[in-house]
């Protein structure tokens, strides 16, 4: 079986142009492929393979199981202490900001009482 066969049993009843739209491909590429006369770019076998679960392997050499596992997406687990510490840190933060700005604004203070006793030249 061919990659063009492979795609064409992918398409199943669908059109060639309804399979091109889902893709961004114009219908003679599909055409082309099916035809044997070029073969599909790595993106749209890709893409061809993300849509339709199956392997690239499967679909470019014919090698393989055609159907890809499911893979079930990686949940991490919620890890309590480590969120525990993450708040900690931040309420640590907020309070050292705090206290900066404290500092600063009696900075500003000294400077600004230090500086209106002082005249400018003229």
């Amino acid at each position: 079986m061919s990659v063009g066969q492979r795609v064409k049993e992918l398409r199943g009843g669908m059109s060639q142009i309804d399979f091109a739209k889902q893709f961004g491909v114009t219908s003679s590429t599909i055409s082309g492929i099916e035809a044997g006369k070029s073969i599909p770019s790595v993106e749209l076998a890709t893409r061809i393979c993300e849509m339709y679960n199956c392997s690239l392997d499967w679909l470019l050499r014919g090698i393989g199981e055609k159907e890809t596992a499911k893979v079930q997406p990686v949940t991490p687990a919620l890890d309590i202490d480590l969120m525990t510490k993450y708040l900690k840190v931040l309420e640590e933060n907020s309070e050292l900001q705090k206290r900066l700005n404290k500092e600063q604004e009696k900075e500003i203070e000294k400077l600004q009482a230090a500086n209106s006793g002082v005249q400018t030249p003229q």
